[in-house]
């Protein structure tokens, strides 16, 4: 076997290269930890865009850098026959499930089928920007359609159980109170964390319910 460690990174298979290629396991799983960790990083920079109301060069860069395209991926034929088809949900829950926990706090609904009603709220509030606004809502629309992908790839117990887990926040209950997440992140951008994160804006949210 050829040895590719000493070669430029761009020759080893981290990420599907065609939709045609077949993964293993452990390809797939880096690949969905890459878009996880990605997906994380532009709903995070989108909330604090939303919240200072500007978008810069630098807020450019960082969003032009990262992949947040869900690609077609498929799994070795031999992985699937020893471990089953679900084993592609066992790895989305594995890998992606951080990001659709962001996804909950970002488009304020455990329920994806109110995401969309978030997305054109927010896509208003960025063409009030001064700024060229086109890379940002061209992101938002892509971010909507790979947290939808991811989303409906998951098991559908692993989803109601989600769905469960966030129940006790009634959100539909609360239209009257402009829920602004990007209004926390000045309380959690130190927070290095994922899962702490999440939970400081989940405490935040709940707090902001029970004052209401």
């Amino acid at each position: 076997m050829t040895d590719l460690s000493n070669e430029p990174e761009m020759y080893k298979l981290v990420e599907p290269q065609t939709a045609n290629s077949e993964l293993t396991i452990n390809q797939v799983k880096k690949y969905c930890k890459h878009l996880n960790k990605n997906l994380i990083n532009v709903m995070d920079r989108l909330d604090d865009i939303l919240l200072y109301e500007t978008f810069n060069e630098n807020d450019r860069k960082f969003i032009q850098k990262k992949d947040i395209n869900f690609n077609s991926i498929k799994l070795k034929k031999e992985d699937i026959e020893k471990h089953g088809e679900i084993i592609m949900s066992n790895i989305f829950e594995a890998s992606l499930s951080d990001a659709i926990d962001r996804a909950i706090a970002f488009f304020e609904s455990p329920n994806n089928d109110d995401w969309y009603r978030i997305l054109l709220k927010y896509k208003t509030e960025i063409l009030k920007l001064e700024q060229d606004t086109d890379l940002l809502l061209d992101t938002l629309n892509i971010l909507f359609d790979t947290l939808q992908s991811i989303y409906s790839g998951l098991e559908f117990s692993k989803i109601e159980q989600i769905k469960k887990d966030h129940n006790y926040i009634k959100f539909d209950e609360f239209d009257g109170i402009n829920f602004n997440f990007g209004f926390f992140s000045l309380n959690i951008s130190n927070e290095t964390d994922i899962i702490n994160r999440k939970n400081l804006i989940l405490e935040a949210i709940t707090e902001r319910v029970c004052i209401a």
